[in-house]
């Protein structure tokens, strides 16, 4: 058996997103490779707004926590300096499963399956690690009749 190594993930939203065609970009950040990507496997970096740093290899929970809040704190100061615009977020889950179907899953397939966390996330690096992503777009149409209606223009030119 392999001894149990710890992962760092860092979920957070940009303002202005990164001109990055790579689904996947890996940076040196003191001394570890940090791999950012989109959090939408099928997405490259510049199509999402939303995007995840992940780190692996620590030999204990405690080092990868420490690594992680210090990576928030380098985000968080070069996005301030770039003036990026950068949600680093709280640490909360913003969608994720129930325990009894976490357990359910896991019994029948082997799959841990983890809350998709905004912010940082430290967790035992099992390849049947899987993160719960929800996503869903929605737009808002104004009714045209009032706007296209109004006659604010015409009173404005008249006399």
């Amino acid at each position: 058996m392999f001894p149990v190594t710890f992962r760092v993930r860092l979920r957070f939203r940009v303002q202005k997103k990164l001109n990055l065609s790579d689904a996947e970009y890996a940076i040196d950040v003191a001394g570890h490779e940090v791999v950012l990507s989109s959090e939408a496997p099928d997405r490259s970096i510049r199509e999402s707004e939303w995007l995840v740093m992940n780190t692996r290899g620590f030999a204990a929970e405690e080092s990868a926590r420490q690594y992680g809040h210090a990576l928030r704190t380098a985000l968080e100061v070069s996005s301030a300096a770039t003036r990026l615009g950068v949600d680093a977020g709280k640490d909360i889950a913003t969608s994720g499963l129930g325990q009894s179907i976490r357990e359910a899953i896991l019994r029948e397939t082997g799959s841990l399956i983890r809350d998709n966390i905004h912010g940082l996330d430290v967790f035992a690096d099992d390849p049947n690690t899987h993160i719960v992503s929800f996503q869903a777009a929605g737009s808002v149409l104004a009714n045209p009749d009032a706007f296209l209606a109004n006659r604010h223009v015409d009173r404005m030119y008249a006399g």
